[in-house]
């Protein structure tokens, strides 16, 4: 016989000696009888609740089978944990050493009954009220009346089709975590409990993959849930949304650390199909409507402040940023924010909103881009007074307003109670109009400073690419040359005919028809408060030139005053009467 056989037979005999050795080990120690006399006193002293137990298996490769367990309540009723089987698995080699180490346990089919009482305490806020530091306290260590030790030193722990009832009798709701498959391996002496669990909750597919320190009141979990009914938990916003919730799926997908009483949470939730009547628009329900969120903030209960690095919220694909603080949540919540509208698609609006929440606005046919960001600081109680700082800009907006269709690029910046219009102008056809000013007291009494600038323009070709339906009397006129213009409009917005104070309009080798003649007009109309006044204007007619001195009073009141001086060095007739029709006359 080879040498290398007789290592092997050697190893093998030594290998049956010691599965014949731990078997009569188990049998010896690890009995039935033991088991109850041992084990569910140990469970009953941890837990503080009476335990009863139905039939007891040991098998050396199964574990200890523990069948129909029931955890009772402390005040007695309903048990808080029921179990079919229970398995525990014990180390084989301390069974030389006349040692029980059990390191797994798993649940099979258990039923987990968790209360909040009317009081708001829980019926496990005894498990986890904090307990004396004793040392390592991931083992225990107990002998029965034998003098032999069994150890419980659990590393593994298992749930396979559990469910979870949560009965929360302040709200008189119930909630369900069902299909609950659970596997915590690895867990460490320090108390680190590694968590895969997946199951529905109210029906909705839920995972958590994680860790987590449940004695320490802290973990690092990520969370992916699909679907999620939210009228299932209507007894807990039940009279605190402003109208009627008839439908809401959320789905969620993060990351969330929590420290004592400090979360921090990172991710995505959205919300579909939702369906909401607000009594604020009852003509304008949102049906089918999706909301996006993706979020990076912190929120410190023993602070109690929120912290969001980075929010962004869409709403059927209209997105606006959020970042900043707010402090003394439960009191007079105060914010200290930025609020950021990145690039907004403005034909998107009449698609993303209701037609009735937009009204008219939705026959603008509006088009173009907005951004805009604005700093928000005070009480959020007061939103239009946390406005503090800001800026609207425009790219290329149009609308459609009275037939035409203007376009409108510029600035609008706000600091304190005043807002700036900076480098704003409206386009129609050919004519651009400059903008420039600002509104004080924007969101009290406003009161404006404003600008309006039209550069010179030519008229024909303005006239030409100009609305002919809503210039009918102006093209009839046929006017050509150039002119320019310049008012300023002050005062409260609130009293719009007052507003012009003040306005020019210079006329270069103006011409436009009447009464069969083509006179021309060269000259200045400037405008006072009420009173218009010409200077250095003059007009030319059929080879003649004339000065004219016009003066309007009261321009808009009743009775207006005009006076009319005209001069002329000669005049001469003749070109005038054979222009004919009116002319003539």
């Amino acid at each position: 016989m080879s040498k290398l056989v007789k290592i092997f037979l050697g190893l093998s005999a030594f290998v049956v000696t010691l599965l014949i050795a731990l078997i009569i080990l188990a049998k010896m120690f690890v009995t039935p009888e033991r088991v109850k006399s041992v084990v569910l006193p140990l469970a009953e002293q941890a837990l503080h609740r009476s335990i009863t137990l139905g039939e007891v298996k040991v098998g050396l490769f199964s574990g200890i089978e523990l069948h129909d367990l029931a955890v009772g309540e402390p005040g007695g009723g309903e048990p808080f944990v029921a179990a079919d089987r229970v398995l525990l698995r014990f180390q084989w080699l301390p069974l030389l050493a006349k040692r029980v180490v059990i390191d797994e346990v798993a649940l099979e089919r258990p039923l987990i009954r968790l209360i909040r009482h009317a009081d708001g305490s829980f019926n496990i806020s005894d498990l986890l009220a904090p307990k004396p530091a004793t040392g390592d306290s991931s083992a225990k260590t107990f002998e029965d009346k034998g003098g032999e030790p069994l150890s419980v030193l659990v590393t593994v722990a298992k749930i396979h089709g559990g469910r979870v009832v949560f009965v929360d009798q302040q709200v008189a709701a119930t909630t369900e975590l069902t299909e609950l498959e659970l596997d915590a391996s690895g867990i460490s002496r320090d108390g680190t409990v590694p968590v895969k669990l997946s199951a529905r909750l109210q029906g909705a597919p839920l995972r958590i993959d994680g860790a987590v320190r449940p004695l320490q009141k802290s973990g690092k979990v990520g969370i992916d849930l699909q679907g999620l009914d939210v009228l299932a938990f209507e007894p807990y916003f039940r009279g605190k949304v402003p109208g009627k919730l008839s439908r809401l799926l959320l789905d969620l997908k993060g990351e969330f650390d929590l420290q004592g009483r400090a979360i921090a949470a990172k991710g995505h939730l959205s919300g579909r199909e939702l369906n909401l009547f607000l009594l604020a628009l009852p003509t304008a329900p949102l049906q089918n409507a999706r909301v996006d969120a993706d979020y990076d903030a912190s929120l410190d209960l023993e602070r109690d402040r929120l912290d969001v690095a980075a929010l962004t919220v869409a709403f059927n694909g209209l997105a606006a940023q959020l970042s900043g603080g707010i402090a003394d949540l439960t009191a007079t919540p105060n914010g200290d924010l930025k609020l950021t509208v990145p690039d907004l698609d403005l034909a998107m609006l009449k698609g993303a909103l209701p037609p009735q929440l937009l009204g008219k606005a939705g026959e603008l046919e509006l088009s173009g881009r907005l951004r805009a960001s604005a700093g928000l600081n005070g009480p959020l109680s007061q939103p239009l007074r946390m406005l503090r700082s800001g800026e609207v800009t425009l790219d290329k907006l149009e609308a459609t307003v009275a037939g035409v269709r203007p376009a409108v690029d510029g600035r609008i910046t706000l600091a304190g109670e005043v807002a700036r219009i900076e480098t704003m102008k409206v386009r129609l056809g050919e004519v651009a109009v400059d903008v420039a000013g600002r509104i004080d007291k924007p969101f009290a009494a406003p009161v404006a400073d404003i600008t309006v600038n039209l550069p010179r323009i030519d008229l024909g070709k303005a006239l030409a690419t100009a609305p002919k339906e809503s210039l009918k009397i102006l093209a009839s006129l046929a006017p050509t040359g150039q002119m320019s213009a310049r008012a300023t409009l002050v005062g409260p917005l609130a009293r719009p005919a007052g507003l012009l104070k003040s306005a020019e309009a210079t006329l270069v080798d103006v011409q436009v028809t009447a009464g069969g003649q083509r006179p021309e007009f060269a000259g200045r109309l400037v405008l006072t408060g009420d009173q218009l006044v010409s200077e250095g204007l003059a007009v030319r007619l059929g080879g003649n030139v004339a000065q004219l001195k016009v003066t309007a009073r009261n321009l808009f009141g009743k009775p207006m005053g005009v006076t009319a001086d005209v001069t002329a060095q000669r005049f001469q007739m003749e070109p005038l009467l054979q222009g004919g029709g009116a002319a003539a006359t």
